[in-house]
């Protein structure tokens, strides 16, 4: 009976708009108990002397797992990288959902503000930042902030930095991406946050959209994980052998890459993977290509590995491919390290694509919430060397042609990459600095 109802209850939630309401209006009463409490709080004027060492607040972009996407490893990374190249002595304290919250950035000193951003105590939170104890706070853009996913948890994360904001000497929202369908609640409240807030878009396409439909000053800026520097360890090495000793027998190594996220209908994935797997053996019919199937993410029923281990099942029974799937999940920086060495890569994550852009590694993007195409208009090359999970379900040809077209590209394509890097680097830095 479990069974069955479970489904059905999914359907009722998703699909027949419970879910949307019930956000929508968590995401009204949140504005509502800010614009109280707004009223009541008086807040001192913060001065640049104020604090002899930097003490830094990063409000990550999921404040429960923290660390668990390699891509949050390496805006974390990056964030602390910059602030550390400029004060070694930085003290940075992360704010999180519980205690139990783990990540390896606590046993390097890091502390703990602790926030149960699922029950938001708007009073509990004036009370905790008017203590003062921040010259810094900055917000962790990336995709979650235009309500796409959840308009609630945007909302969230705009009232944290706004209500910190106010009692620090600096503030900012990293580069983050917005969709065509910015959801009304997150693009009105943000004409009304803190104007000292320095807000920041990572591509040219969420800039326009941004300004446009938030009607909000903002700064175009390149993804805060550029910054991130690759770390070679011993537990790549032998991914890094296998990668040199294939291309020693004039094979390309490309890395593959794709999650359950790519699709709004979780009941096409089986048929989604077959293509994907279809799509492989075309391709390695007119290649010489060794693949290296890499996951990015592990977080739950979204991981890379349920569609990545089906696939690499349905693969590794044809004897012709030169197929490896490593199912260990590496930190950002032993990816970053990874990419640099392959050929190419086929990815459906922003950060695995924003990996191979600075290390100059071309990468085909397999478009995800509308997000892909403004990372390859910052290298130039747009829709050129973007797919999508409808095209590999429908137009098999087409996507061979697609990726063809990226493999007889990839000289071109990593000498343009090479020329854009210092312009990259600089990008990312204006996260922080005009």
């Amino acid at each position: 009976m479990l069974n069955f109802l479970k489904p059905m209850l999914l359907i009722v939630w998703r699909h027949l708009g419970v879910r949307a309401l019930v956000l929508n209006f968590k995401s009204a009463y949140a504005i509502f108990c800010w614009f109280v409490y707004n009223k009541k709080y008086v807040v001192k004027q913060v001065n640049r002397d104020s604090h002899s060492t930097k003490k830094i607040l990063i409000i990550p972009s999921d404040p429960e797992l923290l660390t668990a996407s390699v891509g949050d490893q390496a805006m974390i990374g990056s964030i602390m990288d910059y602030y550390l190249s400029i004060d070694a002595s930085s003290v940075f304290t992360f704010l999180v959902a519980n205690e139990s919250v783990e990540s390896p950035v606590f046993d390097s000193g890091a502390l703990k503000e602790i926030v149960d951003t699922n029950k938001l105590d708007i009073k509990m939170l004036w009370k905790c930042a008017s203590r003062g104890e921040y010259s810094s706070v900055v917000l962790m853009g990336a995709d979650g902030l235009d309500g796409t996913y959840n308009q609630y948890f945007s909302i969230t994360q705009l009232i944290l930095i706004d209500i910190f904001s106010r009692y620090s000497y600096e503030s900012v929202i990293t580069g983050f991406s917005v969709s065509n369908k910015i959801h009304f609640f997150p693009r009105i409240f943000f004409r009304y946050i803190n104007k000292n807030i320095r807000i920041n878009l990572r591509d040219p396409e969420s800039y326009s959209r941004f300004t446009a439909k938030a009607g909000v000053q903002a700064h175009s800026v390149v993804d805060i994980a550029f910054l991130l520097q690759p770390m070679i360890t011993d537990e790549i090495r032998s991914t890094l052998n296998w990668i040199a000793n294939s291309q020693s027998k004039g094979r390309k190594v490309i890395v593959l890459n794709a999650h359950p996220l790519l699709l709004e209908q979780r009941g096409k994935l089986t048929k989604l993977i077959e293509h994907i797997a279809h799509l492989v053996l075309s391709i390695s019919k007119k290649e010489e290509v060794s693949w290296l199937l890499l996951s990015h993410d592990d977080r739950g029923d979204s991981a890379d590995a349920v569609v990545l281990s089906p696939l690499y099942e349905l693969l590794r029974r044809n004897d012709s491919l030169d197929i490896v799937y490593d199912k260990n999940t590496f930190s950002a920086r032993e990816v970053k390290a990874i990419v640099s060495e392959v050929d190419g890569v086929i990815t459906g994550r922003m950060h695995l694509m924003i990996a191979c852009v600075g290390m100059s590694t071309p990468v085909l993007g397999i478009e995800y919430k509308d997000k892909m195409k403004g990372l390859l208009d910052v290298v130039g090359f747009g829709a050129n060397f973007l797919i999508d999970a409808n095209m590999i379900l429908t137009d098999h040809d087409k996507c061979v042609g697609r990726v063809l077209d990226f493999f007889n590209s990839m000289t071109e394509y990593k000498e343009s990459l090479i020329g854009k890097h210092d312009d990259i680097l600089r990008g990312s830095r204006e996260n922080f600095e005009d």
